[in-house]
Protein backbone atom coordinates (compact mmCIF):
# COMPACT_ATOMS: atom_id res chain seq x y z
CA UNK A 1 0.00 0.00 0.00
CA UNK A 2 1.21 3.32 -0.87
CA UNK A 3 -0.28 6.92 0.75
CA UNK A 4 1.11 9.85 -0.43
CA UNK A 5 1.03 12.72 1.71
CA UNK A 6 1.88 16.88 1.15
CA UNK A 7 5.51 16.21 0.97
CA UNK A 8 6.36 12.59 0.79
CA UNK A 9 4.82 8.74 -0.05
CA UNK A 10 4.76 6.11 2.58
CA UNK A 11 5.22 2.56 1.50
CA UNK A 12 3.41 0.05 3.91
CA UNK A 13 3.89 -3.31 3.75
CA UNK A 14 2.59 -6.19 5.98
CA UNK A 15 4.61 -8.83 6.71
CA UNK A 16 2.60 -11.58 8.79
CA UNK A 17 5.78 -11.50 10.89
CA UNK A 18 8.34 -9.02 12.70
CA UNK A 19 8.55 -6.60 10.74
CA UNK A 20 12.35 -5.50 11.95
CA UNK A 21 13.28 -9.48 10.54
CA UNK A 22 11.64 -8.54 7.45
CA UNK A 23 13.06 -5.38 6.46
CA UNK A 24 16.70 -6.72 7.48
CA UNK A 25 15.89 -9.71 5.33
CA UNK A 26 14.52 -7.62 2.14
CA UNK A 27 17.37 -5.22 2.60
CA UNK A 28 20.23 -8.35 2.58
CA UNK A 29 17.96 -9.49 -0.44
CA UNK A 30 18.24 -6.47 -2.77
CA UNK A 31 21.26 -6.08 -2.20
CA UNK A 32 22.38 -9.07 -3.24
CA UNK A 33 20.21 -8.65 -6.14
CA UNK A 34 21.94 -5.91 -7.27
CA UNK A 35 25.21 -7.47 -6.45
CA UNK A 36 24.41 -10.52 -8.67
CA UNK A 37 23.07 -8.48 -12.11
CA UNK A 38 25.37 -8.92 -15.04
CA UNK A 39 24.15 -8.03 -18.68
CA UNK A 40 27.72 -7.97 -19.95
CA UNK A 41 27.55 -4.26 -19.95
CA UNK A 42 30.21 -2.59 -17.05
CA UNK A 43 27.67 -0.64 -14.42
CA UNK A 44 28.18 0.36 -10.83
CA UNK A 45 25.83 -1.12 -9.05
CA UNK A 46 27.99 -2.86 -6.62
CA UNK A 47 28.29 0.46 -5.12
CA UNK A 48 24.75 0.74 -4.50
CA UNK A 49 24.52 -3.05 -2.91
CA UNK A 50 27.30 -1.99 -0.82
CA UNK A 51 25.15 1.51 0.79
CA UNK A 52 22.38 -0.84 1.34
CA UNK A 53 24.34 -3.32 3.20
CA UNK A 54 25.99 -0.43 5.35
CA UNK A 55 22.60 1.85 6.34
CA UNK A 56 21.47 -1.90 6.99
CA UNK A 57 21.08 -1.64 11.03
CA UNK A 58 21.25 -4.50 12.82
CA UNK A 59 18.82 -6.95 14.42
CA UNK A 60 18.47 -4.98 17.70
CA UNK A 61 18.45 -1.31 16.02
CA UNK A 62 15.37 -2.44 13.53
CA UNK A 63 13.77 -3.92 16.67
CA UNK A 64 13.55 -0.48 17.63
CA UNK A 65 12.59 0.71 14.92
CA UNK A 66 9.34 -1.39 14.73
CA UNK A 67 8.40 0.05 18.01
Amino acid sequence: MVRFEKDRFIIEVYTCTNPAENWIELVKQLSALLSAHDDGTPNDYWLVADLFGDLMPDYEQAKRMAQ
